[in-house]
């Protein structure tokens, strides 16, 4: 249930910073303080339901790894966009991180490298249609709403 409302949260956000990203090519601070703040509750939520915070047994450790598994592909964006001055945008850390906290860190690998295969080929296509010029950039937001389709598709309608 709450991995069903997990994937809802992160459609709706992705929705919005689609198009933020490619109108403005920024996301608002608040859009993503508002979903980070929705998937720290659902997480909260599933540990209740899940897992748990019991000592005695050696939960919490696995808990606290199973959330760092699933931050990680987002902090590892982040800090990739920190060293190159921001060629990779934080927005797309952020909503890599969010959609780890919100659907796992597996989905989180899987749409975050689906996204740079089209990312890829949209590069490609703008290479051999000479449209690139040195230096260009591209919005990075719709790659990972496509590959959150793809997920969605092929791995997260079972679950």
């Amino acid at each position: 249930m709450l991995l069903t409302i997990g994937k809802w949260v992160a459609a709706g956000y992705l929705v919005q910073a689609v198009i933020w990203d490619i109108r403005k090519k920024a996301v608002p601070t608040a859009l993503i303080r508002l979903v980070l703040l929705a998937a720290v509750i659902l997480r909260l939520a599933g540990i209740e339901k899940g897992v748990g915070f019991e000592v005695g047994d050696g939960k919490v450790f696995k808990q606290l790894f199973m959330i760092g598994g699933a931050i990680l592909p987002g902090v590892l964006l982040l800090l990739i966009g920190y060293v190159t001055k921001e060629a990779v945008g934080y927005a797309d850390g952020w909503s890599i991180l969010l959609l780890g906290l919100l659907l796992g860190g597996r989905a989180a690998v899987c749409v975050m490298f689906t996204a740079f295969l089209f990312a890829a080929v949209y590069a490609l296509w703008l290479i051999v249609g000479r449209r690139a010029d040195r230096g260009m950039r591209f919005p990075f937001l719709p790659h990972i709403s496509a590959g959150f389709i793809v997920w969605i598709m092929f791995f997260g309608m079972g679950v």
